[in-house]
């Protein structure tokens, strides 16, 4: 289940690397603006990078709930860096069973 899950996020990723470049830019976008705010807080672009994603993982039509969740969180972690972090950390994972072997 997870493992299917896994692959749905990353099919959405592949398929909508303009999506993923856009919910980027704007997250950045939105960041650089409200940072010098007084008002502004670090968890905020958090919060505005999981507003964006879940938005832009909205379906065209027929919503069906595994991929949009998939998608979202998907781009949630693009946006906040997190999927690359994952990536490399999963890398190494892979070359140190190599080693193993």
């Amino acid at each position: 289940m997870v493992l299917e899950f896994y692959h749905t996020m990353l099919s959405f990723l592949k398929e909508n690397g303009e999506l993923v470049i856009l919910c980027l830019a704007i997250v950045e976008l939105l960041k650089l603006v409200i940072v010098n705010q007084e008002w502004y807080k670090k968890y905020m672009s958090i919060i505005i990078a999981a507003v964006i994603s879940f938005a832009m993982a909205v379906p065209k039509s027929g919503f069906e709930v595994v991929p949009f969740l998939a998608g979202g969180i998907g781009l949630f972690l693009m946006a906040t860096g997190v999927y690359k972090l994952l990536t490399e950390m999963m890398g190494k994972i892979a070359a140190g069973v190599e080693e193993v072997k």
